[in-house]
């Protein structure tokens, strides 16, 4: 093994783990109506849901229903790339 793959099992065994998991976490992602990130919230909610304040996805061309459908997902807000721009 390498310097790096002991280094990370070494962060693993002492705790490095549970330093991680009490960091407040913020995830940003984009999405279009072809990837609607489903797996990658699901894996976050999974590994880190009560340390995870926001998963801020920005829109690249959602559809409506698919907007709505990701709001209704805990810590998880869509955000209209074409809005933020403009504000620019």
């Amino acid at each position: 093994m390498d310097k790096i793959a002991h280094l990370l099992i070494l962060f693993y065994l002492f705790g490095f783990n549970k330093i991680l998991n009490s960091i407040d976490q913020y995830y940003y992602t984009a999405a279009n109506d072809r990837h609607l990130l489903i797996n990658l919230i699901g894996s976050i909610h999974a590994t880190y849901f009560e340390n995870t304040n926001e998963i801020a996805v920005y829109n690249l061309d959602l559809e409506p229903i698919q907007i709505n459908y990701l709001n209704s997902i805990q810590k998880v807000k869509v955000y209209n790339i074409k809005k933020l721009i403009q504000n620019y």
